[in-house]
């Protein structure tokens, strides 16, 4: 209860422009549960938005070992990476098999986490186009 309610507390207070105060209620849940995914995902795309590009990337990595098959933390992650002229470490990224090398260590037998078919690999293949658009 007290983690979602820092989550959400950390929504308003980005919705309210306070980024920072944001960082601090994340960090604070991370200091209680340091695999939670909504907390580094979030600090990912709070951090990338600040510019501090390293510290986006670590959470981002972060979000993927707590949750391989979020492929909207791949996707960020990549964008990020191909913005930072890191295109290979992007294309190598998507490239990872995330559905199949993972759901057997990510979610128990009847999980609710359903992803739709193909759902995966039309983001990769939407980052793929974006990162090979910017090689030009």
């Amino acid at each position: 209860a007290i983690l979602k309610a820092r989550i959400e507390l950390a929504a308003l207070l980005l919705a309210e422009m306070n980024p920072e105060g944001a960082i601090f209620q994340y960090q604070e849940i991370l200091r209680t549960d340091r695999r939670h995914f909504e907390a580094h995902y979030n600090l990912g795309s709070v951090m990338a938005n600040q510019g501090r590009h390293a510290d986006a990337i670590e959470h981002y990595r972060s979000a993927l070992q707590a949750n391989p098959r979020s492929a909207e933390t791949a996707n960020n992650l990549a964008v990020l990476l191909s913005n930072l002229g890191r295109n290979d470490d992007a294309i190598k990224l998507l490239q990872l098999p995330m559905s199949s090398k993972h759901a057997a260590t990510c979610d128990p037998p009847n999980s609710t986490i359903a992803q739709p078919p193909g759902s995966i690999q039309t983001m990769r293949r939407h980052a793929k186009r974006s990162i090979a658009s910017k090689r030009k």
